[in-house]
């Protein structure tokens, strides 16, 4: 892209960011879900590095300790990835030595017997969308799936007649 326009989208994205390091949701205040898309615009735009990436990665850091939905825990876990590969920022640098075996435990624990991954603890039904979420988490933590045959097994039972697939 030309220097200017992604000048332009830059600050665009930029102006979003609030003073925790986050970047506004829908409802106002900082939030995981827009923070994640924020950071690969940032990223892609070839901008995601100093002042903005060091406050962003501060943000994430306050919410590792955190209850989060699988949809934003998806987006802390990629936006700590990006800032990792484009700024050189660890998120997870002081977090406990064992965080990915953590995690994995925390996002098996919403694997159901069908195969797939429910939407939070307390939801008794697979979500095709979740299930999605927690291999492309696994993948990032580098976590890989235990047997992945049942996760196979769950999305074929998704399907439907006319081809597509059914979230639940």
């Amino acid at each position: 892209l030309p220097e200017s326009t992604r000048q332009r989208h830059t600050q665009y994205v930029l102006a979003a960011q609030q003073p925790d390091g986050g970047f506004i949701g829908r409802e106002g205040g900082s939030d995981l879900y827009y923070s994640g898309f924020a950071l690969r615009s940032l990223s892609i735009l070839g901008e995601l590095q100093g002042p903005p990436a060091e406050k962003a990665a501060a943000f994430l850091r306050r919410r590792l300790s955190g209850r989060e939905s699988i949809v934003d825990f998806l987006s802390l876990v990629y936006g700590a990835m990006l800032l990792d590969a484009a700024a050189g920022i660890d998120v997870f640098a002081e977090a406990a030595p064992h965080w990915r075996d953590a995690v994995s435990d925390a996002l098996e624990a919403l694997r159901r017997p069908d195969g797939g991954y429910a939407k939070g603890a307390e939801g008794a039904i697979s979500s095709t969308y979740h299930t999605f979420l927690v291999l492309l988490c696994r993948e990032l933590i580098g976590k890989p799936l235990t047997d992945p045959q049942r996760v196979i097994e769950f999305i074929l039972s998704q399907r439907a007649e006319e081809g597509g697939f059914r979230e639940i």
